[in-house]
C-alpha cells in the first residue's frame, strides 16, 4: 500500500502565520485610508558633488555656488521647505570664518527674500568657553533647520557615527590609531532626538547618511511624536560601489516599519519619496524606457538637480506594531531558536543513553 504523505505541523503553522502577516498588513494600511491628511511641499536639492577626504576653500566655494544657483531656482516653486543634504557644504555654517560668513549671507539672503525655510546638512559645534581646550570643543554631524527670517530653530545631531568615517575606533585610548589612519578629530555623538515642526500638523524626525540603517532610530522618532522621517545622505563617497542601492535598500524598511512617509534628500542620488508601505513614489529623476514608451522612477541615477516633492502626511499617525512594541518578534523567535536547540539536546541525549 501506497504511504499517504504527511504535512508536518510547522507546514500549517507556517501558512497560518503567513496568514496572519498579510491580513494585519492590509488591515494596516487601509484604516488609515480616511485619517486627516495634511500636504507638504518639500523641495529636495541634489548637486552632485564629487567627495573628498578634506574639501579645501576652492571646492566648498564651488560646492556653496552650486548649491545656493539650484536652490535659486527651486525657490520660484514657493515650497512649504527646501532640503539640502549630508554637509552639502563641506564647511560648517557656524563656522567664524570668512567663507562661512558668506555661507550665512548668502543663504540667509535667499531664505529672507522669499520666506522659505531650509533644513541643510551641515558640520556643527557644541557649547564651549575660553577655558576649554580647543580639541574638547564638540563637533556634530547635524541637520539645521532654518525658518523664514534665517534663524536658526533647531536642529538634529547625528547619534549613531560610523566608525571610520566620523570618529576613529578606539582613538581616544590609543592616540596613535588616529595617526596612522589620518582620522583628525573624531565628531561627538548625541543622545537627543529631534523633532521639526516643520508646518501646521507635520511633525518631521530625522536620519543622517546611515542612521537609516538602525531601526530602532526611525522607531524613536515615531515614539517623540513624528509623522514624517527626513532623512539626508551623502553617497557620493561611494562612486562605483553598490553602496548606494543598499543603503536606498534601509530606508525602504524603515517607512514600513514605522508607517511614516519619508523624504530623502541625497548629494548625488536617493533623492526621492518613500510611501509607508514601501513604495518609493516620487523621485529627483525619472528616466524614459525606450522600449515601454514611459517614464520610470529611477531614484539612483547620478544627476544635478531638484524636485518638488508633494507629500500626504497623516495628522495624527498610529502607531504601527514595531514602533509599538519594538523587537519582540524577533525576541520571540530567538526564544524559538532556544526550545528547538534545547530539544535538539535532549533527542541527542536519550540516543546516546540508549546506545550505551
Amino acid at each position: 500500500m501506497e504511504k499517504k504523505y504527511e504535512r508536518l505541523v510547522p507546514f500549517y503553522i507556517s501558512i497560518a502565520l503567513l496568514v496572519i502577516i498579510l491580513v494585519s498588513g492590509s488591515y494596516s494600511i487601509l484604516r488609515t485610508g480616511n485619517k486627516e491628511k495634511v500636504t507638504l511641499d518639500a523641495i529636495a536639492v541634489q548637486a552632485n558633488i564629487p567627495q573628498g577626504r578634506m574639501a579645501n576653500d576652492q571646492q566648498a566655494k564651488f560646492a556653496l555656488d552650486e548649491y545656493i544657483s539650484l536652490s535659486e531656482n527651486a525657490v520660484l516653486l514657493e515650497p512649504d521647505l527646501v532640503i539640502w543634504p549630508e554637509t552639502a557644504v563641506p564647511i560648517p555654517y557656524n563656522l567664524a570664518d570668512t567663507l562661512a560668513m558668506e555661507y550665512r549671507n548668502r543663504l540667509g539672503g535667499l531664505i529672507i527674500r522669499n520666506r522659505i525655510p531650509f533644513l541643510i546638512g551641515t558640520v556643527d559645534f557644541g557649547k564651549y568657553t575660553s577655558m576649554m581646550n580647543p580639541q574638547d570643543i564638540p563637533i556634530y554631524n547635524s541637520a539645521i533647520f532654518i525658518d523664514r527670517n534665517a534663524s536658526i530653530v533647531d536642529s538634529y545631531n547625528k547619534i549613531h557615527l560610523v566608525p571610520w568615517g566620523e570618529y576613529t575606533l578606539l582613538g581616544e585610548y590609543y592616540p596613535w590609531i588616529k595617526k596612522k589612519f589620518g582620522m583628525g578629530r573624531s565628531l561627538t555623538p548625541r543622545k537627543r532626538d529631534t523633532i521639526f515642526n516643520i508646518k501646521e500638523n507635520i511633525r518631521a524626525g530625522m536620519n543622517i547618511c546611515y542612521e537609516d540603517v538602525f531601526p530602532v532610530l526611525a522607531r524613536n522618532c515615531a515614539l517623540a511624536g513624528a509623522n514624517l522621517l527626513i532623512i539626508i545622505s551623502n553617497d557620493a563617497w561611494y562612486p562605483k560601489s553598490s553602496e548606494p542601492e543598499q543603503h536606498l535598500a534601509h530606508a525602504v524598511f524603515r517607512a514600513m516599519e514605522i508607517r511614516r512617509p519619508i523624504i530623502r534628500a541625497g548629494n548625488n542620488s536617493g533623492s526621492c519619496v518613500i510611501s509607508p508601505n514601501g513604495a518609493i513614489t516620487q523621485d529627483i529623476s525619472l528616466s524614459s524606457d525606450d522600449k515601454k514608451d514611459v517614464n520610470v522612477l529611477d531614484p539612483l541615477r547620478k544627476i544635478k538637480g531638484f524636485a518638488n516633492f508633494r507629500v500626504e502626511v497623516l495628522s495624527e499617525a498610529p502607531l504601527s506594531f514595531y514602533v509599538r512594541y519594538g523587537n519582540v518578534f524577533i525576541y520571540f523567535r530567538i526564544l524559538i531558536c532556544i526550545f528547538i536547540g534545547a530539544g535538539i539536546l535532549w533527542q541527542w541525549r536519550e540516543k546516546k543513553q540508549k546506545l550505551f
